[in-house]
């Protein structure tokens, strides 16, 4: 009951804060995505708390969130670089999983490898929701992190545990607005990323603690990881990307430079070369396939280093689909496939070694299958193309 009245308040008031956004005056509308989310959260766990609906866990992974996402949205706000603000998550997060580690929630090399990967999740988030901003697409992040919710909620039910359970639903009911409303922040806007971050670090450490296995947990930001991964490492081998860093002049600004959201991430580029529609429904497609397969492996029992590289590997073929919609090489394509498909039979050949049924065998092989069914239409069209070209 308590749960279900946290979700309604905060339901009302992130809604509320949301149609309010568009009077903020200033330097304010750069809060407007993100605030409303902020204060649904805070309330919601301020009334779980008071009707004794609260386990510390909750009280400390989202009040701890909620301080990290206050923190990055004030440097980002005063300008501060990246690696101040990347110091600022790791002191926030870091200190929740020593204090985890001191109520023996953790041991020592988990809690560590949770602040590690927190932070790296956290940053992924913040880098992919600025982006969004940036490309006119401020509605997406919050449709991906209600989807990621709901998912999360089926794991809730799962375990069982109603403590991630309560805490899922009351992020889920503070995203709503935000999924539906048209947005509300310019491209300027700078809380949403740290928000919908702190929302994805409390829920997911809560089911990781609650004993989901990591692959369970990073499952709603394996795309996006991708994504942003691709772009970095892009920006660090292409020419423009060499060239941007270089204009930028000395290592510090390059280093800056690297790490700002721009509108060169995979589902942006993809949204200039089709239609930003088109590249929404991409995006938000391959994370619940990939949230689908996270559950049928669960399902299955299937360990979680092979449940990660299979979830890795939907990934990687959502990645070559949208790089085919923007420029890549019907031949490339082709390649690239051979090599997604080689990946497949390895993980097959892993699968029958350690698990050894004929499903969990098969499970990679139909994941491969399943991208080649999706790039047909791009192979066709590659080359319907180039025999217009030759014509």
């Amino acid at each position: 009951m308590g749960a279900m009245l946290a979700a309604g308040i905060a339901l009302v008031v992130s809604g509320g804060a949301a149609l309010l956004a568009r009077t903020l005056p200033g330097w304010r509308t750069r809060v407007a995505g993100g605030g409303p989310v902020w204060l649904g959260l805070a309330v919601g766990l301020l009334v779980l708390w008071l009707t004794s609906s609260a386990t510390n866990l909750t009280v400390i992974l989202l009040g701890a969130a909620l301080v990290a996402g206050l923190v990055e949205t004030v440097l980002q706000l005063v300008g501060a670089p990246w690696v101040f603000r990347l110091i600022g998550q790791l002191a926030v997060i870091g200190a929740t999983m020593a204090l985890e580690y001191q109520r023996g929630d953790m041991f020592a090399v988990t809690a560590a490898v949770g602040a590690v990967v927190g932070v790296a999740a956290f940053s992924v988030i913040v880098f992919a929701t600025r982006g969004a901003a940036l490309s006119g697409a401020s509605r997406t992040p919050p449709l991906l992190a209600l989807v990621g919710a709901v998912y999360l909620g089926v794991v809730a039910w799962g375990l069982p545990n109603p403590g991630v359970g309560a805490l899922v639903l009351v992020v889920a009911a503070a995203v709503v607005p935000l999924a539906i409303l048209p947005g509300r922040g310019g491209p300027d806007e700078v809380a949403l990323g740290p928000v919908l971050a702190a929302a994805a670090f409390a829920s997911g450490m809560y089911a990781w603690l609650a004993n989901a296995s990591p692959a369970m947990v990073l499952a709603p930001v394996a795309v996006l990881e991708v994504d942003v991964a691709w772009t970095l490492v892009r920006r660090l081998v292409a020419v423009d990307g060499r060239a941007r860093l270089a204009a930028a002049g000395g290592w510090w600004r390059g280093l800056d430079a690297w790490s700002e959201p721009a509108t060169d991430l995979v589902a942006q580029r993809a949204a200039a070369a089709t239609s930003p529609r088109a590249a929404s429904a991409w995006l938000v497609g391959a994370t619940v396939a990939v949230l689908a397969l996270s559950v049928v492996q669960w399902w299955l029992g299937v360990h979680w280093l092979l449940a990660a590289a299979m979830i890795l590997l939907l990934a990687l073929g959502w990645l070559l689909l949208q790089l085919a919609a923007i420029d890549l090489p019907r031949s490339d394509l082709i390649a690239w496939l051979a090599g997604l498909s080689v990946l497949a039979g390895v993980l097959a050949i892993g699968g029958h070694l350690t698990d050894g049924r004929r499903l969990v065998t098969a499970l990679p092989l139909l994941v491969a299958l399943v991208v080649w069914a999706a790039a047909l239409p791009r192979l066709r069209g590659t080359a319907d193309r180039a025999s217009a070209v030759s014509t």
